[in-house]
């Protein structure tokens, strides 16, 4: 079964910036790579960016921001860490998906350029404090398939 990994500072900055937004949606990337069993480590985040816009029930994030920290950080690592998935809160919600997720997760999957046709998504629900990491399968077309999320120092 597959794992996704994330160092605990990363894990806190997801719940720290969640927090910060209160009682509006916020988000960003996920960035890292696969291992060789292929599990997911998270090696770096990508914040919401300074023109994001959040609200109640969606959060839109500052796109060119959000590439030019993406190539960056994907030159600095020797291209190594790529783009995995995105993350996002739900105020005062659990932390599973909508169906505007979905539409999401979906759309990440068909988009050539992320290069990524398994993408991840950590959803952060408020209500019940946990984060629950969900993954498109491209062979059966879901996006329902969730993940153990392991936090190491």
């Amino acid at each position: 079964m597959q794992v996704v990994w994330i160092k605990h500072s990363l894990f806190y900055k997801l719940f720290e910036e969640t927090n910060n937004k209160l009682p509006l949606e916020t988000g960003g990337m996920l960035l890292g790579y696969k291992d060789v069993y292929n599990n997911i480590v998270i090696s770096d985040l990508i914040g919401p960016g300074p023109n994001a816009v959040h609200k109640k029930y969606s959060f839109i994030p500052d796109g060119e921001y959000q590439q030019n920290e993406l190539t960056r950080i994907y030159f600095e690592s020797s291209r190594i860490t790529t783009y995995l998935g995105d993350w996002h809160s739900h105020p005062y919600e659990n932390s599973y998906m909508s169906w505007r997720d979905k539409k999401t997760l979906k759309k990440i999957a068909k988009t050539k350029s992320a290069r990524e046709p398994n993408p991840i998504f950590i959803i952060i629900g408020t209500k019940t404090n946990e984060a629950k990491c969900w993954k498109y399968n491209k062979d059966t077309f879901e996006c329902i398939e969730s993940l153990e999320i392991k936090v190491y120092e």
